[in-house]
């Protein structure tokens, strides 16, 4: 699978109905007709790492994060039917985006190494302007720490009353190497064909955009 993920529009341009956005320098060209037949198919990373999972780790999990590595990219957050916590992320070829500009979050991706799992995976969490919430608010508190920092200490989140708890150890031995793919290409592998939108047909565009405003 080429990198299928390299940058995200500005909301301006989300706004202004821009369907022929540039995906970004070294990434793939900007979509305006088909896409590539490489999109069709998704590769599994296998080997040491593994097919990476879009999450937000909580609980008793440690973890360090490659924060050098962190993507922004506008996604959807679709809550899964039948319960009451779970949520799948969709991301939209650039083409499509403007369609569904008022159904697109920032999103931060950042590649994360579990200590307590032994594996890499991508830390996904929403951002926005200072005072929005008090969730992004914590959160930003770690996102905004220092390469350095990062580099030398594993973390520990947990959801408290309306903000995060962030706890920090000093890492218990040596940081496995990070993967060679981008973190781009790690989102789409780790979304595949079913949440990386390409087209009109997916089932999700309906669902998000059916009905319309009452008046």
């Amino acid at each position: 699978m080429s990198e299928l993920i390299t940058a995200t529009p500005t909301v301006e341009a989300l706004a202004a109905g821009n369907d022929s956005i540039e995906v970004g320098g070294g990434g793939l060209p900007e979509i305006t007709g088909g896409p590539p037949l490489d999109l069709l198919t998704t590769r599994a990373l296998g080997g040491r790492y593994g097919l990476p999972s879009l999450c937000k780790p909580m609980g008793d999990e440690w973890l360090t994060m490659n924060i050098e590595a962190a993507l922004d990219v506008m996604m959807h957050k679709h809550r899964i039917q039948g319960t009451e916590y779970d949520v799948e992320h969709y991301y939209f070829a650039p083409a499509l985006q403007a369609r569904v500009a008022h159904k697109l979050r920032l999103f931060r991706v950042i590649p994360y190494f579990s200590w307590s799992r032994e594996r890499h995976d991508l830390f996904c969490t929403p951002i926005a302007a200072r005072g929005k919430s008090r969730w992004t608010d914590t959160m930003m508190v770690l996102l905004n720490k220092s390469p350095e920092w990062h580099r030398g200490h594993q973390v520990n989140i947990a959801a408290a009353d309306g903000y995060w708890d962030i706890n920090e150890l000093d890492l218990p031995g040596a940081l496995p190497a990070w993967p060679e793919e981008s973190t781009g290409r790690l989102l789409a592998d780790a979304l595949g064909t079913k949440r990386y939108v390409l087209d009109n047909q997916h089932p999700i565009i309906a669902t998000i955009t059916a009905g319309r405003p009452v008046r």
